[in-house]
């Protein structure tokens, strides 16, 4: 059996976020948390508008990077067949980001943004894809597709039967 991006559960964009010790001077750098985050967007968020913040933003674009990348596509049958289905479809292999944004990894990343359910969300994974070279946000910005449909040099096998 292949393994499904669902079941992944380690990646190399992971830290552990921790609080600095109590004796620690107030001054001394600590590691962020999701609270720091949610603080740490601007303004413009309350209106669901602003980007991820930088490492937000990298986090996203690597973790998927990784979902449709040649290391996991050839081995996770659920992307597989999400890919092959958009194929079919005439999506040119595009994935819709929604779909992505509800694997747990992804839920986690959004979390301080309102959710994998927050519309805006959609809009600001398709921005964090940008500048990408192994995926690229489809035209109207709801899919992700690879920038190339070879798989290791190769065309891949998108029969998961």
């Amino acid at each position: 059996r292949r393994a499904s991006s669902r079941d992944m559960t380690t990646d190399a964009t992971d830290a552990v976020a921790t609080d600095a010790p109590s004796d620690a001077p107030s001054d001394a750098p600590r590691a962020s948390t999701g609270d720091d985050d949610a603080r740490a967007r601007t303004e413009d968020d309350a209106t669901g508008a602003a980007d991820f913040d930088d490492a937000t933003r990298d986090r996203v674009r690597a973790q998927i990077e990784f979902y449709l990348g040649d290391s996991n596509l050839p081995r996770d049958a659920f992307l597989l067949d999400e890919v092959s289905r958009a194929v079919r479809e005439g999506h040119e292999g595009g994935v819709p980001i929604a779909l992505i944004a509800s694997f747990s990894r992804m839920r986690d990343f959004l979390a301080a943004y309102g959710g994998k359910d927050e519309a805006k969300n959609v809009e600001r994974v398709a921005r964090a894809l940008e500048g990408s070279d192994v995926v690229e946000a489809c035209a109207d910005g709801t899919r992700v597709r690879r920038e190339s449909m070879l798989v290791n040099g190769g065309a891949p096998d998108l029969v998961t039967d």
